[in-house]
């Protein structure tokens, strides 16, 4: 939908918070997105975005490329793709995670009615 909406390419993916601690989220997310997902080092990036515009604000940092070169990457996932041999790829891997989760999900709808 980004994509489409802003005419952007998307090279990457940028993950921060609780959930960027699985790795499998994030290999199953660079997979069925198809592109580079890149998990910082600090992984609470709103307290640090906060703090790096407070520091702009007051001159501490001059430019914004000065705030990139902070950037340090602690993983990357990249996508897999089908194998030349013919082999299964992401899709066909994750069909038994995500059966998995839409039958999961189904059985928790309709728990609360007002």
């Amino acid at each position: 939908t980004m994509l489409r909406e802003t005419h952007i390419p998307i090279s990457k993916i940028r993950v921060d918070g609780g959930v960027s601690s699985n790795d499998f989220v994030l290999q199953l997310t660079a997979d069925l997105f198809g592109r580079k997902v890149v998990r910082p080092q600090h992984r609470e990036m709103s307290s640090l975005g906060a703090a790096f515009v407070a520091g702009l604000t007051v001159g501490f940092w001059a430019t914004r490329e000065e705030l990139k070169k902070l950037q340090s990457a602690d993983k990357v996932f990249l996508p897999k793709g089908v194998s030349k041999g013919g082999g299964a790829g992401p899709d066909q891997e994750y069909i038994p995670v995500l059966q998995s989760w839409e039958r999961a999900l189904r059985r928790s709808m309709n728990w609360y009615k007002p």
